[in-house]
């Protein structure tokens, strides 16, 4: 979608030159050291990232401007919805904010459990195609 290619850097070249980056993924299958992770980047209180965790193993740093929810607000301006005409799919920390922006949240099985609870519906998980069976069983027609 967005044209850009993946590149894996390790960390000493990742700042020995200059580049533009869209976003930074760490995964790491230690919870510990995630959290450790996510608690330093935190701490850097810098205005202009967005550090969100989208899945148990998944940390993403992008720019704050970055936000699904601003799709939501978008496509809501420009088609004149309501926000109870609106629906959005998701299973991760980085997918709160658009979750809280529409009428109907719906969250993937494969969430976290503090997603879930964000969620209107829980729908089947990524793999078992749980975004066709949440628009064919959750929203109306």
């Amino acid at each position: 979608m967005t044209e850009q290619k993946i590149q894996i850097i390790d960390y000493d070249t990742l700042f020995s030159h200059d580049k533009n980056f869209y976003k930074i993924m760490l995964i790491t299958f230690d919870n510990d050291e995630m959290e450790q992770l996510n608690t330093f980047l935190l701490n850097l209180q810098n205005p202009n990232i967005s550090i969100k965790r989208s899945g148990k193993e998944y940390l993403e740093i992008t720019s704050k401007k970055a936000q699904k929810s601003k799709g939501i607000r978008y496509i809501q301006a420009l088609e004149d919805l309501l926000r109870n005409e609106m629906a959005a799919f998701g299973d991760g920390h980085n997918d709160l904010p658009m979750l809280t922006s529409v009428g109907t949240p719906i969250v993937m099985d494969n969430a976290l459990a503090e997603i879930k609870q964000h969620g209107k519906f829980i729908t089947k998980t990524n793999d078992a195609d749980g975004v066709a069976y949440g628009i064919k069983n959750y929203l109306k027609k």
